[in-house]
């Protein structure tokens, strides 16, 4: 159980599973066939699962995986049938568009050609998954729609969290398919959370960029009010939901540090962030002296958080339109502090590497802070993101053994050319990082050449840095990992899914 453990942890450090595949890959082992492997979705397989028509449910006659789904989940009572799907979230709407060329696809500034151009860069990589925005009915858990559909179809296996992940064999691939229940009063919220521009698709931009880029846009909008007005109203109105957790913060020795305007699934709100300095973790609370601005009218939200009333929402559906609208407007202080939440993002760093590299590069230069990428070592962007964090993990630390610097890096990076799951440029970028090394030759200079500008980018002291020495490349370099680990650390270590 130790070994596993500790084999999972690492293997996550060193290989991130790639955005919309994620419960396809771990429902594999559910199937019978061992051979199975996961793919992105085709031109010719969307054919094959999208249903025939659009805007209404499938009937008996559609043939199509989704179209045999659909029909199933409208006859058992699990969804709205007045609301079929609209396929309106993610690149799913650009494959919607492609297969069925209807207009209302289409948001006001996009035009055929646009979506023609977006469609061409995504068939190069395939569609990671397919989400289906459904209404479930007021019974209908999303466990109970799993285990029906289950047990209906057996090509399918399910994983339920949030919404139904489905794992759906085709041939001799699986292929994942998301059901993503949209409340009536929560679906503007929804296309906020999900929406992927198609000329954000189009310049190899992925859907979390807008997201993350517009939470951080309104963290940057100056309140209209200030941190006194906030303390008198805690004093003046003590009997207030707010006031009597505000006070609780406060007895707890936290302060209140900051105001800021947050992209909430309800609308934007005003937040106050508490600090204490013995806790990493911050607090916050609902400002009552502003009404939440609900997302029914886009428009008035992008003019409320631009400060601008010649906007539109097109300009906040947009990661790209978005950054060039920063990058023309905002002052130099403000786009640096957007251009490092998004280098620092935990969402943005959930997709591939290579996903991750080519929205930072486009966002970042219409930013126009694309010298805060250059700055930093080439390690931290051409290695996965996860190797990295290896790096730094001190949770990892075995003090009894000693390694030096390159000894480590080059154990991490020999194992990772066994990995399959690598691409060849990632491939490629290992095997120049090797040779950037010597090869793990230990008289090598590695430590001010990659660590040592590594540290300085990431601002680690030096006392966290030396963990880097506590390794042993016998257990590092063992063929499954298993190496031993003092109980009280292997207990602390994360657990991976």
């Amino acid at each position: 159980m130790k070994n596993k453990l500790i084999r999972e942890f690492i293997k996550s450090q060193l290989h991130q599973v790639y955005e919309g595949k994620a419960a396809a890959v771990k429902l594999l082992s559910q199937f019978e066939d061992p051979n199975l492997t996961y793919a992105p979705f085709t031109e010719e397989v969307i054919n094959k699962f999208l249903p025939k028509t659009y805007d209404k449910f499938p009937g008996s006659e559609d043939t199509t995986i989704l179209g045999r789904i659909l029909y199933s989940l409208v006859s058992a009572g699990l969804v709205n049938p007045d609301r079929p799907p609209k396929f309106q979230f993610g690149s799913t709407r650009l494959a919607a568009y492609m297969k069925y060329g209807m207009k209302q696809l289409l948001s006001p500034e996009e035009t055929p050609e646009i979506a023609g151009t977006a469609a061409e860069k995504k068939l190069k990589t395939g569609y990671g998954d397919l989400d289906v925005d459904l209404q479930f009915s007021p019974d209908a858990t999303t466990k109970k729609i799993a285990d029906f559909l289950v047990r209906k179809f057996p090509f399918i296996k399910a994983l339920v969290k949030n919404e139904v992940h489905l794992a759906i064999q085709y041939g001799e691939h699986v292929y994942q398919v998301d059901l993503i229940d949209v409340k009536k009063e929560k679906e503007q919220a929804e296309l906020v959370f999900q929406f992927s521009a198609f000329k954000d698709l189009a310049s190899e931009v992925k859907g979390v960029f807008q997201t993350e880029l517009l939470k951080a846009v309104a963290a940057m909008k100056d309140p209209v009010i200030g941190l006194k007005e906030i303390n008198d109203f805690s004093i003046t109105e003590p009997s207030h939901e707010f006031s009597i957790q505000y006070k609780k913060f406060i007895d707890c020795g936290f302060a209140p540090t900051n105001l800021r305007y947050q992209i909430s699934k309800l609308g934007v709100r005003l937040v106050v962030d508490f600090k204490k300095p013995t806790v990493k973790t911050m607090k916050s609370l609902e400002c009552p002296l502003q009404n939440i601005l609900s997302y029914d009218n886009l428009d008035q939200v992008a003019k409320f958080l631009l400060d601008d009333d010649l906007v539109n929402s097109s300009i906040i559906m947009s990661a790209v339109e978005l950054a060039r609208y920063v990058g023309n407007n905002f002052p130099v202080s403000k786009k640096q502090i957007i251009a490092t939440i998004m280098q620092d993002n935990r969402s943005i760093k959930r997709i591939s590497v290579e996903d991750q590299e080519k929205g930072l590069k486009a966002i970042l230069k219409l930013l126009k802070s694309e010298s805060n990428i250059s700055e930093q070592h080439w390690m931290q962007y051409t290695l996965p993101r996860k190797l990295t964090s290896f790096f730094k993990h001190k949770k990892l630390v075995y003090k009894k053994q000693k390694l030096d610097d390159n000894e480590l890096l080059s154990g991490i990076l020999r194992k990772l050319q066994t990995k399959k799951e690598l691409s060849n440029e990632e491939k490629s970028t290992v095997n120049s990082a090797l040779d950037e090394i010597g090869g793990g030759d230990p008289t090598f200079a590695i430590r001010e050449k990659i660590f040592r500008n590594q540290q300085a980018a990431r601002g680690i002291s030096d006392t966290d840095f030396d963990f880097l020495s506590n390794r042993s490349s016998t257990y590092l370099n063992s063929r499954d990992f298993s190496y031993s680990m003092p109980g009280k650390i292997r207990r602390k270590l994360p657990h991976t899914e």
